[in-house]
């Protein structure tokens, strides 16, 4: 683990959708960089057939370079965090950006493939592609928790209260892991099995909110097989039913008042959909890679 250095230079512009969503953070892959969608405040915008005006404006977009391959992003207070790996072997590291905009830090290096990150006030967690979960206490030390004994491959995290959900890619299947177990090194909490291995094909990012899990199928690259499925927690036996399909490669996913925003590989953007009417609207596009995304 290192001290936080600036490893990279100040945000600049870059090309804009429409949208009247709130702000998106957006890891790109190969873009190498957090593309950030801002809505631009304004006047009214023409009047509709109705002659209501409209304040749907273009957001600005700002990159963020970031050394490495940004792959996952969470937001919490000032800052957002996001995951990078150089190659799928090498080491990666956790970095931040201030929510207000400037450069980014590094929080930690010489992480293996770390693929999904969460974060709340007081603590940042890591989920790496080989089985373990770095925990980092604010004010505290680090420590990591080996999960490779109950996990094949995690991908995809989320915090919802004190309980962290972990996707895991290779088994097809979502876990449940009780954070007041991670007490410091050395820890051994309970993995809890949330749906069982072969419930999911591919899955990739998670998202939650009131007792509902959302996760994405990424599907066949170049092609419209993706799919966004939700998973009642409420339930006694929680199994997948799909919210949406014909997605170009989702991977990324968030919630945020009755609203998930998910980016697709494939088509380049980030799309909305209402959990009630989900019906894809694209809100970000023009990206290059758009991988784990938050707000």
């Amino acid at each position: 683990m290192s001290a936080p250095t600036t490893v990279t230079a100040s945000a600049v512009a870059a090309p804009a959708t429409r949208t009247g969503h709130p702000e998106i953070h957006v890891a790109d892959f190969t873009g190498a960089g957090i593309i950030t969608a801002r809505a631009v405040a304004g006047g009214a915008g023409p009047a509709d057939a109705d002659g209501a005006s409209s304040t749907d404006h273009a957001p600005h977009l700002t990159r963020t370079p970031a050394a490495g391959q940004p792959l996952s992003v969470a937001a919490a207070g000032d800052f957002v965090y996001f995951t990078t790996w150089s190659s799928p072997l090498g080491d990666g590291t956790v970095q931040r950006v201030p929510r207000r905009g400037g450069p980014a830090e590094t929080v930690a290096d010489g992480l293996h493939c770390p693929v999904g990150v969460a974060a709340d006030a007081h603590t940042l967690f890591v989920t790496t592609f080989y089985g373990a979960l770095h925990v980092f206490p604010r004010g505290g030390t680090p420590f990591r928790i080996d999960l490779s004994a109950h996990l094949e491959n995690p991908n995809g995290i989320v915090l919802q209260g004190t309980t962290l959900y972990v996707v895991d890619w290779t088994a097809g299947a979502v876990a449940a892991i009780d954070t007041g177990e991670l007490g410091g090194p050395g820890s051994t909490p309970a993995v809890r099995t949330v749906l069982r291995p072969g419930s999911l094909t591919r899955p990739g990012h998670i998202a939650a909110g009131d007792g509902v899990l959302y996760v994405t199928q990424t599907g066949s690259a170049r092609g419209l097989d993706g799919t966004i499925e939700r998973i009642d927690l409420r339930t006694e036996s929680p199994r997948t039913e799909t919210l949406a399909g014909r997605l170009a490669y989702p991977t990324g996913i968030t919630l945020h008042d009755g609203t998930l925003y998910v980016s697709t590989v494939d088509s380049r953007s980030v799309v909305a959909l209402d959990v009630d009417d989900p019906r894809p609207v694209q809100v970000v596009s023009g990206l290059e890679t758009p991988w784990g995304l938050a707000i």
